[in-house]
């Protein structure tokens, strides 16, 4: 069953294989949510009145079931005998008569051969690359944190906690009293084991499949005792060695661990792939996949359902279309509704979200759900706000251009037009096809400026991401127009005028007048100046406040390219903002709690009398964001122990942790290593955000005096040589290195008095070295001409920041505080990537609306250009517009690229690019597994033996201090660019040994 507990999708091809015992059968599940009765699968699987329920009676009917938290969903498969036998009849000619004990004989000889007889095999990419294994053959098998750079694995290994390295079985005796990285067994001990250690194997059979007549491929077995003791059992650890041949693995050559699941508390099945067992037929039954393939239908056995009357017509065929709904909200989809990706026709609207039309439909008892479109996502949102952010933005491009109104002219369908008026309701599914969100979308049509309106909405909890409910849900009701039958549109007017908006009688309906602004998103138009919308219901949040010292307060939007400087004491009123308009440069007195929320985007109004050190519980906060969170942790992540929803607030933190208090209780690991603390910094940071306190660390020093020395070595010391407010409290630092951690990561890595030392006293290798002593030669040589006050170089240093997300968001001021480091120097700043360009009042990622997709350039001031591509880096590259690459003056910085997520397809068409260019590229990650992640794809990549490695993993000194949550997981942490590493294409070409 372990196999089948991650088939999550409807009408998915899985590929979830299993094997029939008497030939190369093979399966292929499609698995369909449509809630079969169970009235008739148990007539199905009985045999009783087939004819009725199946238009294959000579199919058989079994069941299976899938564990999902603490309930068990049963699903009925119609398996195709005839098929089947066909199958059988046309391989069992390929099957050899070999007994039991020679082929065992056989595989024992093949198994004692495939491996290393004085050294180990290891493995490290395990168990969310948190432990490193090793197989010494005739001697034990281990398992520890490895601490040795990969790099260097090959010639040594250390563990990183002495304390922590496990023995889980041994095959002699010489590692009882100390234990060793190397094969301690000599060799008259591995001769006496590869004689008499024959006895200790079994010939097994894999059972991959939940049907019982339906067996994989043979194994062989081996137990392995007297491990290290197991505190929590008072025993002693052992493991059960599977050998086998992996149909996934056959690529390797050498033996590999492929797997070390903990069967129960301190006994572990060691999953070895062997290459040689592959070239007997028992062992590799899967080798001709397409030829074995039988597809088999599976459906969900509804458990709830004892209705009896069912349709006469109905087969267990067609009711794979079926589908059930929600009981009592007004909406009629349910959460855990799910949708196949190759079932529906995709038309592209850009930014990886795609208009889907089924292209079977479904069967309910809703007209919304039979007739409405769906949204499938192809990328990555952490949160809801911010694919309510993305999707925004794309809907708002699509508007006038790919969007049809339910608006029909000579039986032609027309366009959406920005002079319409609507609401529409759009489903968001990810690629996996599990519901992600539930968008309102509403546009009135007499406003002269474009803007959309949406309600971005959690499906589990139902409450938008201010904590509320949704408006206006009144689905296939009287009210609901669904104009031509074009069911996403709740409500359609072409060309309406303002406060006209009626309901389906014709008639004003209150309900729809009432919009709930909750995200605007709005793109000035390319050919009309670019104006500053305020919303309706707003408050002036969200600009900036100017003073004079004969003046009343005014509004006034500032633009963060224009701002060039910041001077004055937060505490004692508003602080100067200099700013250079049309030319000229002005002198305003802002407020600066207003600089900070347009900075972090911030929406709350605040509260000063915020107790800093008070614990708040999330559930109770003030802060409507912070209770979204805790809702959406409650409806969406498990309990670490029991694996069951989240109910349970940790008394420590504040944060919804764990589902009962039994199990927080229970979590040794939670409090052994104190995480309650380090989520408790997380409430307090994120209130502290909120409060409505001064944020005077956010008053950042201006150019430093020529005969003053900048320290790197860490934060204080920065902080204090350049002059900084005084951190006085870890809030301070938290709020300030969050910001900076971008800028100053990257200065410490080109400063001359950078931290970060040649190995084997620090990271750098002696390739990086020469990287480094490049593009320090270019920021510090003597300058060749002046301009005003300043010297510059004659090309500006070209720093390209791919895969930008945060970073991008960082107005100019911040990046100055890099500049003023290397004052000598020029720098263009280039963001590259799809989310490289965040509009802060649109509160949305926007694509470039220069002609021909040009770049966007904000010239900050005579030393800082902020260039911002909103396209992947290798279709940037391949146009050739960032040619030549000089390393000497091009550097490359990947925060948190996540080679490993929905975009690995996308970095695996950039990193080419970035080996070709021959310049430096820095790579930081959240924490030491997300780094290594990150490593293991580089090292795993085909181009891999093209790279030299510049810098080894390390801890970034200039990481964020901050702690944020993992909210699908919100037992773990973690910091921004808290790890480091760097590596470059090779200066002459690869060649293969």
């Amino acid at each position: 069953m372990q196999p089948l507990q991650l088939l999550y999708s409807v009408s998915l091809v899985l590929g979830v294989l299993c094997s029939h015992p008497h030939s190369h059968t093979l399966f292929e599940i499609r698995q369909f949510e449509s809630f079969i009765p169970r009235h008739i699968a148990q007539d199905l699987k009985l045999g009783v009145r087939k004819n009725r329920w199946t238009n294959d009676p000579d199919n058989t009917f079994e069941s299976y079931f899938i564990q999902r938290g603490n309930k068990s969903d049963e699903y009925i498969c119609s398996i195709p005998s005839a098929r089947i036998e066909s199958i059988e009849k046309r391989e069992s000619k390929q099957t050899t008569d070999t007994s039991n004990e020679k082929l065992l004989s056989t595989a024992v000889d093949i198994i004692n051969q495939s491996f290393p007889k004085k050294g180990c095999l290891y493995t490290y990419d395990l168990r969310g690359l948190h432990w490193t294994y090793a197989y010494c053959f005739a001697d034990k098998v281990i398992q520890y944190h490895e601490q040795v750079p990969p790099k260097e694995r090959r010639y040594r290994h250390v563990a990183a906690f002495p304390n922590e390295v496990f023995v889980l079985g041994r095959f002699s005796e010489p590692t009882l009293k100390t234990v060793e990285f190397k094969n301690q067994a000599t060799t008259k001990q591995r001769e006496t084991y590869e004689k008499h250690g024959r006895e200790s194997f079994t010939l097994s059979e894999d059972k991959a499949s939940p049907f019982r007549h339906h067996s994989a491929q043979k194994v062989v077995l081996q137990v392995l005792e007297h491990g290290s003791h197991c505190d929590l059992t008072e025993k002693f650890r052992s493991a059960q060695i599977v050998y086998k041949c992996d149909p996934e693995a056959q690529g390797f050559s050498q033996p590999e661990i492929i797997d070390v699941p903990e069967l129960t508390t301190c006994l572990y099945k060691v999953v070895i792939h062997v290459p040689g067992l592959c070239a007997l037929e028992q062992f590799a039954p899967h080798r001709n996949v397409k030829e074995s393939l039988v597809d088999l239908a599976c459906q969900l056995v509804d458990g709830e359902s004892n209705d009896d009357s069912v349709e006469s017509s109905f087969s267990f065929e067609s009711f794979t279309s079926n589908v059930k709904l929600r009981d009592h909200d007004s909406f009629p989809v349910r959460s855990d509704n799910k949708i196949s990706v190759d079932d529906h026709s995709l038309m592209s609207l850009g930014y990886g979200f795609y208009l889907a039309k089924s292209k079977t439909g479904y069967r309910s008892t809703s007209a919304f759900y039979n007739n409405r479109n769906v949204i499938i996502y192809n990328g990555f949102a952490e949160l809801l706000s911010d694919l309510g952010y993305q999707l925004g933005r794309t809907l708002y491009n699509a508007v006038g251009k790919t969007l049809l109104a339910p608006h029909f002219e000579n039986d032609e369908q027309k366009r959406l037009l920005w002079t319409d008026s609507f609401t529409i309701w759009l489903e968001v599914y990810d690629f996996f096809g599990n519901f992600v969100a539930l968008i309102r979308t509403v546009r009135d049509g007499s406003l002269p400026q474009a803007s959309l309106m949406l309600q971005v909405i959690d499906p589990v909890s139902m409450i938008d991401i201010e904590g509320d409910p949704p408006e206006d849900m009144a689905f296939d009701l009287t009210r609901y127009e669904a104009p031509h039958n074009l069911w996403n549109y709740q409500y359609f007017r072409r060309g309406r005028a303002a406060g006209e908006i009626p309901g389906k009688n014709g008639k004003p309906d209150a309900e729809t007048v009432t919009l709930k602004e909750v995200l605007t998103v709005t793109v000035p138009q390319e050919d009309e100046p670019e104006e500053s919308t305020v919303s309706a219901d707003s408050t002036g949040q969200d600009h900036l406040v100017g003073l004079s010292d004969d003046q009343e307060p005014m509004v006034l939007n500032i633009e963060e390219e224009d701002i060039k400087e910041v001077r004055g004491d937060p505490e004692e009123g508003p602080v100067d903002v200099i700013v250079e308009v049309e030319g000229t440069e002005q002198t305003l007195k802002v407020y600066w709690e207003y600089f900070l929320k347009k900075l972090l985007l911030l929406d709350d109004s605040g509260n000063s009398d915020f107790d800093k050190h008070e614990v708040i519980k999330w559930d109770e906060s003030p802060y409507a964001d912070i209770r979204t969170r805790a809702a959406y942790i409650r409806a969406m992540a498990k309990c670490p122990v029991t694996k069951k929803p989240i109910n349970y607030v940790c008394p420590i933190s504040g944060i919804p942790t764990h589902h009962d208090r039994k199990a927080w209780e229970d979590d040794k690991e939670y409090h052994e290593q104190k995480k309650f603390d380090r989520l408790k910094k997380v409430n307090l940071y994120e209130h502290d955000l909120r409060s409505g306190r001064k944020f005077d660390e956010f008053i950042f020093p201006g150019a430093q005096e020529r005969d003053f020395t900048v320290s790197m070595e860490n934060w204080d010391t920065f902080f204090y040589t350049r002059d900084f407010n005084p951190m006085n409290t870890e809030f301070n630092l938290a709020a300030a290195t969050k910001v900076l951690t971008y800028p100053i990561t990257i200065a410490a890595i080109l400063h001359r008095f950078s931290p970060y030392a040649l190995s084997p006293k620090g990271p750098v290798t002696l390739e990086g070295l020469r990287s480094l002593a490049a593009l320090r030669y270019s920021l510090y040589s003597l300058p060749v001409k002046k301009s005003k006050e300043v010297t510059f170089k004659d090309r500006p240093m070209r720093i390209f920041l791919v895969g930008a997300k945060m970073e991008a968001m960082l107005p100019g001021y911040v990046w100055k505080q890099f500049g003023y480091l290397f004052p000598e120097t020029k720098f263009e700043i280039h963001f590259i990537g799809p989310q490289s360009y965040f509009d802060v009042e649109a509160k949305a990622f926007m694509p470039s609306n220069r002609p021909h997709g040009r770049p966007m350039v904000r010239k900050h001031d005579e030393q800082i250009t902020l260039i911002h591509h909103t396209k992947y880096f290798h279709e940037v590259y391949d146009q050739g517009d960032l040619f030549p690459f000089d390393p000497y003056l091009d550097v490359f910085f990947l925060f948190h690229p996540g080679f490993k997520t929905a975009d690995e397809i996308h970095w695996d068409k950039a990193l080419k690019g970035l080996l070709e260019s021959k310049c430096a590229v820095h790579v930081t990650g959240y924490h030491d597994v997300d780094i290594e992640r990150e490593i293991d794809w580089l090292q795993n990549h085909k181009l891999h033996d093209e790279m030299d490695i510049l810098m080894n993993k390390t801890d970034n000194i200039f990481g964020s201090t901050k702690i944020d949550l993992v909210d699908i997981n919100p037992t773990e942490s973690f910091q921004a660019n808290n790890k480091l590493m760097a590596f470059r294409g090779k200066r002459y070409h690869a060649i293969r040994a």
